[in-house]
């Protein structure tokens, strides 16, 4: 529970300064071999022996595919830029997170062997096919240094979702987990979960419903890590009672309704919603309530099979993926902001960035299993509506 809520230190805090502002300072560089210059395998680093080895394979394969659920222009951006960059044909299938999950797992019962990577929210990842053993460590797979480099990364440490390494959540993303139409609702008149409570906000409040997968049940499970699990549960229960809040699993609905003015507040929306609509020009802001707010990859895991059709392939795009190459690439197809240090978040909005001193609660393996340990409670709520 004591890992669940974290304040940054000053040397964190500068660093997640830099990647909110601007390219932190980058690591230390890394001599790369001039291009088209050959050098004998004695006089070059490991790495860079190791690595020519895995690229000349993954030409000899040319192809990859990949299962991933990300925006249409994520999905043709980054097969198109792989493929420029080392002449391999990435395809993708895409899907929600279920669908991707379930279709692997039953491949895989099945004997069935096509995916080389799986990318997915980290969370799903960790719940759905990591129990399986379907799943390869992804450590052994990560040859070029500044990949490998743990200053990096957020928290000076691998983004490795849990702690046998199985899955790497590349973005570091605040879940807002209030958003109000500006147009109804001044600045500053929400700082906390308590001001929903008071009588102006009745009947205004729209909630995507906690008891499912998704940013509501995370937003509850870093309310209860802040204030404690009964006092939430107290609190969500005399919201539902006494506000008359509005409860549904129609994400874009949802944005929809608050957007046009139909509520002021979404509470516990879903991102890829908030982001479809800010992209729009719609009036939103969010709320960074002093209770803390929760920081995750969102849908931003990435998992390697444990038998990939094409091994080289996969551990190319693995490294290329996480260079800082790579995680720029991303961060501009999908619009979160990177878990590397030296990527700055470029067109992210603010209400997705961490900013210097903020109450924590980042999501990990050990926050994935206080989120499933009081899920049920919070099923229990909704259905009763808080009674």
């Amino acid at each position: 529970m004591k890992n669940l809520v974290v304040i940054l230190t000053v040397g964190l805090l500068a660093l997640v300064v830099a990647a909110g502002c601007g390219p932190a300072a980058p690591a230390p560089p890394v001599q790369q071999p001039a291009p088209g210059v050959a050098r004998p395998e004695a006089a070059r680093a490991e790495w860079e022996v190791k690595w020519d080895r895995t690229l000349a394979g993954a030409k000899q394969e040319g192809e990859l595919l990949a299962y991933f659920n990300a925006p249409s222009e994520a999905r043709v951006a980054i097969p198109a830029a792989f493929n420029a960059k080392f002449g391999v044909r990435m395809d993708v299938i895409s899907g929600s997170a279920a669908e991707l999950n379930t279709r692997l797992n039953s491949e895989y019962r099945a004997g069935i062997h096509q995916a080389d990577v799986l990318m997915v929210g980290s969370t799903a990842i960790w719940a759905s096919v990591k129990p399986n053993d379907f799943l390869q460590k992804i450590g052994p797979l990560l040859i070029l240094p500044e990949v490998n480099n743990p200053q990096s990364w957020l928290g000076g440490k691998l983004p490795f979702f849990d702690k046998d390494g199985t899955a790497v959540a590349y973005f570091s993303q605040v879940i807002p987990p209030l958003v109000y139409n500006t147009t109804l609702v001044k600045d500053g008149a929400i700082t906390s979960y308590s001001d929903l409570l008071k009588p102006e906000w009745k009947g205004k409040i729209v909630m995507f419903d906690p008891s499912i997968s998704g940013a509501a049940v995370f937003n509850a499970t870093v309310l209860s890590a802040n204030i404690g699990f009964e006092q939430a549960k107290e609190y969500l229960g005399t919201l539902l009672r006494q506000q008359e809040v509005v409860v549904t699993r129609d994400q874009r609905q949802m944005m929809e309704w608050v957007s046009h003015g139909k509520y002021a507040v979404a509470m516990w929306p879903q991102t890829p919603a908030v982001i479809e609509f800010l992209k729009v020009g719609a009036p939103l802001s969010a709320v960074r309530v002093k209770e803390g707010i929760g920081v995750s990859a969102s849908n931003g895991g990435l998992a390697v099979p444990t038998r990939p059709p094409h091994s080289n392939a996969a551990t190319v795009f693995v490294n290329w993926f996480l260079s800082r190459e790579g995680q720029a690439l991303v961060v501009k197809a999908m619009g979160a902001p990177s878990t590397r240090l030296d990527v700055a978040p470029d067109g992210v909005d603010s209400m997705f960035i961490v900013k210097p001193g903020e109450k924590l609660s980042i999501q990990d393996e050990e926050f994935a299993i206080m989120q499933n340990k009081w899920a049920p409670e919070w099923q229990k709520v909704i259905a009763s509506g808080g009674r």
